[in-house]
């Protein structure tokens, strides 16, 4: 006569022949798992390659003697270079 396999208990699961996976009964690995999300992806305010966006700093100047269009180019150049400053240190390390 065979003897039947004793039950192997892993933490709260019950599985037989201690195969933990799709067999096993009241456990946390044969939940359904939650296909839809009911929270929306934030999107980012702030377009790539920008730390700070130029309508942003605009506002902390009073006001601009000169040609507005070349501060803001200097202004989007330099940021630029700070964004590419920062991935390049994220990625050495």
């Amino acid at each position: 006569m065979e003897k039947p396999q004793p039950d192997v208990h892993t933490g709260t699961s019950k599985c037989r022949g201690g195969f933990v996976g799709r067999h096993c009964t009241g456990s946390r690995w044969n939940a359904p798992m939650d296909q839809t999300s009911t929270s929306p992806i934030p999107t980012p305010s702030i377009p790539p390659g920008v730390c700070i966006p130029w309508d942003e700093k605009r506002k902390e100047f009073a006001v601009i003697r000169g040609d507005e269009s070349l501060v803001r180019r200097i202004w989007e150049e330099n940021d630029a270079l700070a964004y590419m400053y920062i991935w390049q240190v994220l990625e050495s390390f």
